[in-house]
């Protein structure tokens, strides 16, 4: 439902035909688990959640979906990309947001950590500008 009234936006990766990963790339504003009601929610991309198909993690299929939603954003009139990696570990294919590392090593800046998580956020476009 999300989908078709255009509150939800997301990216498929396929490999060999077949989908193997996803990427939640909403709105900031569209998505109410992060939605802080500024200024800034109708032009923030929220990175909520990756799917992984079990026999493409460890590949690095989510930092190339998160490489496309960092380039893509300006195209689709925003400003910045924020993520909310957990804090402290989670079991290995348990982490359906990212981890931190994913996130550092793509240029995002730490913001506020939380007890549950901690808010990342980068620039929009290409890796460099």
């Amino acid at each position: 439902g999300l989908l078709r009234a255009g509150k939800a936006f997301g990216y498929l990766a396929y490999v060999d035909g077949r989908p193997a990963g996803w990427v939640n790339a909403s709105r900031r504003g569209d998505t109410a688990l992060f939605r802080r009601d500024d200024e800034v929610d109708d032009q923030t991309v929220a990175v909520a959640c990756f799917a992984i198909a079990p026999p493409y993690r460890s590949h690095g299929l989510a930092q190339r979906l998160l490489e496309r939603v960092i380039a893509d954003a300006p195209a689709r009139g925003l400003d910045a990309v924020e993520a909310y990696p957990p804090t402290g570990d989670v079991p290995g294919g348990r982490n359906f947001r990212g981890s931190r590392k994913m996130y550092d090593t793509a240029g995002f800046t730490e913001v506020k950590v939380r007890s549950r998580d901690t808010v990342m956020r980068r620039p929009a476009g290409e890796a460099g500008e």
